[in-house]
């Protein structure tokens, strides 16, 4: 791949680069609880600080739904930047300063990813415990941070969503006839709907999780894996 090619599509190629992590992350979650399964120790009761701290998947599943978020928000900012002010779009995105806003959202990342840090090392983290070793971020890290994050990952496609549909709503505007404007029209309607799926699919986990979080209802082992297999969909659209 060219340097242009790398500069047009480096935000694309994060996004990408955090599902890798986020598929990883998953094997790692899996690797963890397979062995405190055979070992016998799945139901050992943990505290929150040691879930984060002595387990080695929270952070990875941090990490793995978060860079893609982050960096979703960067594609649809450029989308409709792109379309509504072009010149201000080449001052904004050039290479430059694409390699700018990837340093903020990493910066970002990290910011939320010390939160998660410090909210394990609260009174109350090494008070609270679980009685298993699932270690899932909602026990892994205190209700505020486990709520913001989970709330932002689907915001964070919701906005790509918006994007799309702002695009759509600009490209009917400017062009009566779509048979006109080549393929761009009926290629919007399945980008829109697609990005639609996957907001469904990123909010189910995070109903849940959220809901199990403040204890408005308890998910059994069941529903917690069928809404989180959604996830998997979504690195496939």
């Amino acid at each position: 791949m060219n340097r242009e090619l790398r500069a047009n599509y480096i935000f694309h190629i994060i996004v990408d680069a955090g599902e890798i992590v986020n598929g990883f992350s998953y094997i790692l979650t899996g690797l963890g609880r397979g062995y405190h399964f055979v070992s016998g120790t799945f139901n050992t009761p943990i505290t929150v600080h040691d879930c984060f701290y002595t387990r080695f998947w929270p952070i990875s599943l941090i990490l793995g739904t978060e860079i893609p978020a982050w960096m979703t928000i960067l594609v649809s900012t450029e989308r409709i930047i792109a379309v509504h002010k072009p010149a201000l779009y080449n001052r904004m995105f050039s290479s430059n300063m694409k390699m700018m806003l990837i340093g903020v959202a990493g910066s970002c990342i990290m910011a939320s990813l010390t939160w998660a840090a410090l909210s394990a090392l609260t009174p109350a983290a090494f008070h609270d415990s679980t009685s298993t070793q699932h270690c899932a971020i909602i026990s892994s890290t205190s209700k505020a941070f486990s709520t913001f994050h989970f709330v932002f990952v689907p915001f964070a496609y919701f906005a790509s969503f918006v994007s799309l549909c702002t695009i759509a709503y600009f490209h009917r505007k400017t062009s009566r006839n779509v048979t006109k404007s080549g393929k761009k029209g009926p290629m919007l309607s399945i980008f829109i709907a697609t990005t639609a799926f996957d907001v469904i699919l990123c909010s189910a986990p995070s109903i849940v999780m959220i809901s199990a979080s403040w204890q408005l209802f308890k998910p059994n082992d069941i529903i917690v894996s069928i809404t989180y297999a959604t996830t998997g969909f979504v690195s496939g659209f």
